[in-house]
């Protein structure tokens, strides 16, 4: 095992010693700016905090939920040096949805942006919890303020109680659950690594003089290791936006001349249709990327006008997420491609037996490579359903053409993604079928305009049982997210059935979808 101190994963640490004086961080929301020797001291007091106030040992998890912002990548970089394990929620999980994730990843503490302080009451009752932290530093009766939490430590490197690895986790995300409970993938200290070897690889201009802006969140996968963690490992800057703003977007790139940004499809959308989109400088920017969707050839152009030349990506929090890069070279001569594998990722395209498909043959992505995870927390049939022989199933479906270029042709699972966000419809029906006046009901995936794809629920009451959408909305108002909330809610007595008595998910997706196309091009 390759251990932290032969590889020198602590970047923060060695960054701090290389480019004391350089600025690390930037933060939009608040103004403050840290160069690498501050943000690593402040790092250092957070982990030795933890240590000593907490107890917080290799392989203790301790979870946070809050916007972006400093702290949130202190947190992350203050687990890497005990060997702790960081586990990221994302802000919009609510209810049994939020007390789930907690149970399961079973966090020593928890860190709550302002915004989230009401939710302790509930996660004190229903999880073991007893340590918190507001980022916010008014006085509260159950969270000790972060500064204050900080205060009292020294800023020496701390010291972990054992040797850390590469194999050893460093972060664990939540995905949605085919089977209706989100599933935590376990990432590595190598798989972080790895994965931003990747990006460097792929894209020379990451360099020192990078200033990233890191917008996409950071309890996604895609806001920590697409441009952030590559940026601090090369001694760059991450100008930290706190949730996106396409007007604030234009801003930092014209006014702040940040050079470097990863966006996902819909962000990308609202920052070319914004009014201030047409007169703004955007000369001074590198690298362009988009992500979650597969980029319309109508926004490439779009933004090509500007001198935006964004490339495509394709990747999952189970892959680290870059796997599949698109080289700005071929942005117009591949449009709708995904590009070609990263240099430490292998990628195949199977058929149902598990074999490999010609080019031009629609079949399953897999992918294989260092920066894949460990598997699911606490999930090994999860795991062995996932992982292979090595392969990561991906359950999305593609092609690769003559020149190995990789496109998307839809998913093998169900899964919806509006905005960015991934729902997948076994969760919001696990939560319908509560419903005391609901018999059955299924959920899929229609399109939108604003959001890529949105959720339409078709629900079957009971027998004698009426129902309202606005009835079913507020039923699932306080158990899930709200993003993962239907937009549509249709009512049926029967829902279509295969032969097999599977519902008939497909066709009714295909009608509904069709009909709102309809409405929105008469």
């Amino acid at each position: 095992m390759i251990h932290m101190a032969d590889a020198g994963f602590d970047w923060i640490e060695r960054r701090s010693q290389l480019l004391p004086d350089k600025e690390a961080i930037v933060d939009l929301a608040s103004g403050r700016r840290f160069t690498y020797r501050e943000f690593n001291q402040r790092t250092n007091r957070l982990a030795n905090a933890w240590r000593e106030k907490w107890g917080i040992k290799k392989g203790d998890r301790i979870a946070i939920i809050a916007r972006n912002c400093p702290e949130f990548l202190e947190a992350y970089y203050a687990a890497g040096k005990l060997g702790a394990i960081l586990v990221a929620i994302n802000v919009r999980a609510a209810g049994e949805e939020l007390i789930y994730l907690l149970n399961n990843s079973e966090p020593r503490g928890l860190i709550l942006g302002e915004e989230f302080l009401d939710t302790i009451s509930d996660v004190k009752e229903k999880t073991e919890i007893s340590n918190y932290i507001s980022l916010n530093d008014t006085k509260s009766d159950e969270a000790m303020g972060y500064d204050n939490f900080v205060g009292y430590s020294d800023d020496s490197s701390p010291k972990p109680d054992g040797p850390i690895g590469m194999d050893d986790p460093r972060l664990i995300l939540y995905t949605s659950g085919t089977t209706g409970y989100p599933k935590g993938a376990v990432i590595t200290n190598g798989g972080i690594l790895f994965n931003c070897i990747n990006v460097l690889l792929h894209d020379e201009q990451i360099i020192p003089s990078t200033l990233n802006l890191s917008v996409v969140p950071f309890f996604h996968i895609a806001g920590l290791n697409i441009t952030t963690n590559p940026t601090l490992l090369v001694g760059g800057t991450a100008v930290i936006m706190k949730s996106f703003d396409a007007g604030q977007v234009i801003r930092a790139i014209d006014e702040k001349r940040v050079n470097t940004l990863f966006l996902i499809a819909t962000m990308w959308k609202f920052v070319s249709a914004h009014p201030d989109f047409e007169t703004a400088d955007f000369s001074g920017i590198r690298i362009a990327t988009g992500g979650s969707e597969t980029l319309p050839f109508s926004l490439i152009q779009t933004l090509e006008r500007k001198g935006i030349l964004l490339t495509n990506g394709y990747g999952l929090t189970e892959s680290g997420p870059c796997s599949i890069v698109q080289r700005r070279v071929d942005t117009m001569r591949k449009p709708g491609s995904i590009g070609l594998p990263t240099f430490h990722t292998e990628a195949r395209v199977v058929n149902g037996e598990g074999l490999d498909v010609p080019p031009g043959e629609t079949g399953e992505i897999l992918l294989r490579g260092p920066s894949i995870m460990a598997g699911y927390w606490k999930n090994p049939a999860g795991t062995a359903e996932a992982i292979r022989d090595g392969w990561l199933y991906t359950g999305d479906l593609g092609f690769k053409d003559e020149d190995g270029h990789f496109f998307i042709r839809g998913r093998k699972k169900e899964l919806i993604i509006s905005g960015g966000e991934n729902i997948y419809p076994a969760e919001v029906e696990r939560f319908l079928s509560q419903h005391p006046a609901i018999a059955e009901a299924t959920v899929f995936g229609v399109p939108d305009e604003r959001w890529g794809e949105v959720g339409h629920a078709v629900v079957c009451p009971k027998a004698g049982k009426t129902l309202t959408r606005e009835q079913v909305i507020d039923f699932l108002g306080d158990k899930i997210a709200r993003f993962k909330i239907p937009k549509y809610v249709t009512f049926m007595d029967e829902l279509p059935k295969a032969a097999s008595g599977k519902v008939a998910k497909r066709v009714l997706q295909e009608s509904y979808s069709r009909e709102l196309g309809k409405k929105t091009n008469p």
